[in-house]
């Protein structure tokens, strides 16, 4: 890999990254406002808050990462909407996961709900965060001819 790529490299995750943080705070603030509404929720219904909250989040990413992050990269074509919604989909699956699984897990502890919630939330967004990214560069945003 040559210096330039690597510095690329570098400053498409730091674009994600500051775009990422724009998108925790969008993310945990519908969470908490659907919470609210949903006092008591069992484990579908905070999946389907969860999945909402993400939702908002990946499509604010979309927009700002084919703009920032991607923009030499990205083309706007039905495949890459494809890819893009693809990996979405996995990261989703894969924040719903961890989020049930740590509300479950952080939920015999003595901390408030609403700890639990925030904190198991906070590790599912960085852990479908990371995968995201690579799934982008690696699939959704990859150029496919190298040369233009």
């Amino acid at each position: 890999m040559s210096l330039g790529r690597f510095k690329t490299g570098i400053l498409q995750f730091a674009h994600f990254s500051l775009i990422g943080a724009v998108n925790a705070v969008l993310d945990l603030t519908v969470l908490n406002v659907l919470l609210l509404l949903w006092r008591h929720a069992n484990t579908w219904e905070l999946i389907l808050i969860n999945s909402l909250a993400y939702a908002v989040a990946v499509l604010n990413s979309y927009i700002w990462n084919t703009r920032l992050t991607f923009r030499r990269e990205s083309v706007f074509s039905r495949r890459e909407k494809t890819l893009f919604t693809v990996q979405a989909v996995v990261s989703l699956f894969i924040s719903n996961g961890v989020f049930v699984l740590f509300t479950y897990w952080l939920g015999f502890s003595s901390f408030p709900m609403w700890l639990v919630h925030n904190g198991a939330k906070g590790i599912s967004m960085a852990l479908s965060s990371i995968c995201s990214f690579f799934l982008m560069k690696a699939f959704v945003f990859k150029r496919i001819n190298a040369g233009r």
